[in-house]
C-alpha cells in the first residue's frame, strides 16, 4: 500500500510560498488527481496523533472540523487535511456580530475545548476558527495544541481539572475575547452547547482514545471521561 506522500505531485510537493499555516512546518499540495491537501509536518509523532484523534472528537460532538487524519508523508509523521476554499479567516470584530447558529457552534467548542484541555482552540490571532463563505458555518482547525501538547510542541499536563472552563473566558486572551462576548450576547449559547456533551457515545470516544496510536491513551481517557463528568456537574447535572 502506498503512502500518502507517493501520491503527491513531487513538483509541488515543497510548500508553496505563503501557504504554511501556524508554527509547524507545512504547506499546500496537490495529489495526483488535481485535489489541493494541506499537509503539517510535525516533530514529535504523538502531536500529530493528538491533533488526528481531537479531530475525531470534536466532529463526534458536532463540530466542523477539517477532518484531520495522521499519516505518514515522506517519512515525516504529518497531519493531512482536505483544502477548502470555501473556508477564509475571520477577524477579532466577526466574533462580535454572530449569528444564532454560528453562537451554537462556538458553544459546542467552548465545551470541547475544556475537555481536550484545548488553549488554542480560538487562536491567539483568532485564526483557529474559520468560517465557510458558502455556509456560513464555523469550522475549528488545527487541534495541536490539545491534551498533553502545547501548540509549539511543549509538553502540558492533562489532569481531570477543568480550570479551563474559566480561563478560557479570560478577557485578556483571544479565547477570552470570542467566548465571553459571544456569551453574553447569545447566552443560551452556552448551555445549548452543553448538549454535545450529553450526547458523547462513551464506547465511540473510548475507541477514538484506543485506535489513536498513542501509548498513554488510557491516562488520556481516564481524564478526558473524569472532566466530562466535572463538566456536566458543574451545570447541575
Amino acid at each position: 500500500m502506498k503512502s500518502f506522500g507517493e501520491y503527491l505531485n513531487e513538483e509541488e510537493y515543497t510548500p508553496q510560498k505563503g501557504t504554511q499555516m501556524g508554527s509547524n512546518e507545512g504547506g499546500i499540495h496537490t495529489d495526483s488527481k488535481g485535489g489541493k491537501h494541506y499537509i503539517k509536518h510535525y516533530r514529535n509523532g504523538d502531536q500529530a496523533k493528538v491533533e488526528a484523534l481531537t479531530g475525531k472528537i470534536y466532529q463526534h460532538m458536532g463540530i466542523h472540523t477539517l477532518n484531520p487524519r495522521h499519516e505518514m508523508v515522506n517519512g515525516k509523521h504529518s497531519v493531512v487535511t482536505k483544502y477548502n476554499d470555501n473556508l477564509k479567516p475571520m477577524a477579532p470584530h466577526h466574533f462580535e456580530k454572530l449569528d444564532s447558529k454560528q453562537a451554537h457552534q462556538i458553544g459546542r467548542m467552548y465545551h470541547a475545548a475544556t475537555l481536550t484541555k484545548n488553549w488554542d482552540i480560538v487562536g491567539l490571532e483568532h485564526d483557529n476558527i474559520m468560517k465557510n463563505h458558502k455556509t456560513g458555518d464555523l469550522h475549528a482547525i488545527d487541534h495541536g495544541g490539545s491534551f498533553h501538547f502545547r501548540a509549539q510542541g511543549a509538553h502540558k499536563d492533562y489532569d481531570a481539572g477543568i480550570g479551563e472552563h474559566q480561563s478560557l473566558r479570560h478577557n485578556d486572551q483571544a479565547s477570552g475575547h470570542v467566548f465571553s462576548h459571544v456569551f453574553k450576547k447569545h447566552p443560551e449559547a452556552e448551555k445549548s452547547g452543553l448538549d454535545s456533551v450529553r450526547k458523547i457515545d462513551d464506547n465511540h470516544v473510548h475507541g477514538l482514545f484506543k485506535n489513536s496510536g498513542l501509548s498513554n491513551w488510557k491516562e488520556l481517557h481516564h481524564n478526558f471521561n473524569e472532566r466530562k463528568k466535572k463538566l456536566l456537574a458543574h451545570y447541575g447535572e
